[in-house]
């Protein structure tokens, strides 16, 4: 599922237009940026929690000029899921 698809199905769901549905998501993901970009996270009931988590690179090799490159510590932004929708998702693998 695309966004478009997305919003579509959103919009169906709530008996508002596409047009309304596509406003409203793009100012929720607006609004997660602002609030992970102040280190803070965003918990969706039902969905799972936003949150930075720090990495640190000291070091890596430039594969084509062999020099070394320094990085400073990076702030990831990671999804932790819900229980419910992780096992639902074990749920659903067919193996056989």
């Amino acid at each position: 599922m695309n966004d478009k698809d997305l919003i579509r199905a959103v919009a169906r769901d709530c008996g508002v237009s596409v047009e309304q549905t596509a406003k409203v998501l793009k100012s929720l993901a607006t609004n997660m940026k602002i609030a992970l970009n102040d280190k803070g996270s965003v918990t969706l009931k039902g969905l799972g929690s936003f949150k930075y988590s720090i990495h640190s690179k000291i070091a890596e090799s430039d594969p084509i000029t062999g020099e070394t490159i320094k990085y400073s510590i990076t702030h990831i932004p990671e999804f932790q899921p819900v229980k419910e929708l992780v096992i639902s998702n074990m749920e659903s693998l067919s193996l056989g």
